[in-house]
C-alpha cells in the first residue's frame, strides 16, 4: 500500500484546528520524500496533487507564485511554510 492511501482517511487537525498541505506531485520523488518525514514524525498532512505542470497559474501550484512544489503550508489561506524538501523536513521536525 502506498503512502498516499494510507493517509486517505479522514486527517487530524493541528492544534489550532489547522491542517498541513503539502502540495507537489504524488510521483515525485521530492514530494515522496516529505510524505515520508511526516509519516514517520507522525504529523498529519494531505496531500493536495498538481496534476498538471503545463499550467502557468499559480493557484495550480498551492499560489506558490515561484510555482514551485513540493510546498507545504497549513491551509488553503495561509502562506508557505517551506519550499523545496529539503527545506519542508525541518519545518516538519519543529512541528508540535
Amino acid at each position: 500500500m502506498s503512502l498516499v492511501a494510507a493517509r486517505s482517511g479522514p486527517y487530524a487537525p493541528l492544534p489550532g484546528g489547522s491542517m498541513l498541505e503539502l502540495v507537489g506531485r504524488s510521483s515525485s520523488h521530492y514530494t515522496r520524500v516529505a510524505q515520508v518525514f511526516a509519516h514517520e514524525l507522525g504529523v498529519p498532512y494531505r496531500l493536495v496533487p498538481v496534476f498538471d505542470l503545463t499550467q502557468l497559474e499559480a493557484d495550480c501550484y498551492g499560489d506558490n507564485p515561484a510555482l514551485k512544489i513540493p510546498m507545504l503550508r497549513e491551509s488553503p489561506d495561509s502562506g508557505a511554510l517551506g519550499w523545496l524538501e529539503q527545506n519542508l523536513s525541518g519545518v516538519i521536525e519543529e512541528l508540535p
